[in-house]
C-alpha cells in the first residue's frame, strides 16, 4: 500500500471566486450605505426648511408681510424672526466652502414703494446631500 499524498486545502480559483464575491457584496453595501447618509441629509435640509417656514408664518402673522431678504431673516442684533440656537445656526450660518449659503431665502411678491412681501420661497441647495435637483419650500 502507497500512503495518500493528498494535501487538503483551498485552490486558487477558490479563493478567487471568495474574493470576489466579498467585493461585490462590499461595494454594494457601500453604494446603499452613501445613498441612506445621503437621504438623510436631504431630509434634515427639508426639516430645517420647515421649520423656517414656520417661523416666518408666525412673523407674516404678526407683520401682514414677509422680511425683504435673507439678511432681515438672519442678521438682526435680537434675531427677532429666527432665535438663536440650532435653527439659527444651520439656516443663517452654514455655508458651504465657496462662502455661498446653503439655504437661501427669496421674497416674492414684494410693491417697489412699501415693500410689502406676500410671498417667499426658501431653497436648501442640493450641495448639502450631493444630490441632483434643490428642495424648495414655500411658507405662503
Amino acid at each position: 500500500m502507497t500512503p495518500n499524498n493528498k494535501t487538503e486545502g483551498f485552490t486558487v480559483v477558490e479563493l478567487i471566486i471568495v474574493v470576489s464575491i466579498i467585493a461585490i457584496l462590499a461595494a454594494i453595501g457601500l453604494v446603499s450605505w452613501s445613498g441612506s447618509q445621503n437621504r438623510a441629509k436631504q431630509n434634515a435640509a427639508v426639516t430645517t426648511l420647515a421649520k423656517v417656514k414656520l417661523q416666518l408664518g408666525e412673523y407674516y402673522t404678526d407683520n401682514n408681510t414677509y422680511p425683504v431678504n435673507k439678511a432681515a431673516i438672519c442678521d438682526q442684533p435680537t434675531h427677532a424672526i429666527i432665535p438663536a440656537g440650532d435653527l439659527y445656526t444651520e439656516f443663517c450660518v452654514n455655508t458651504s466652502a465657496s462662502s455661498h449659503y446653503l439655504y437661501t431665502a427669496s421674497p416674492t411678491g414684494c410693491d417697489g414703494g412699501s415693500i410689502t412681501c406676500t410671498s417667499y420661497l426658501l431653497t436648501a441647495q442640493k450641495d448639502i446631500w450631493n444630490g441632483s435637483t434643490d428642495e424648495t419650500l414655500r411658507p405662503h
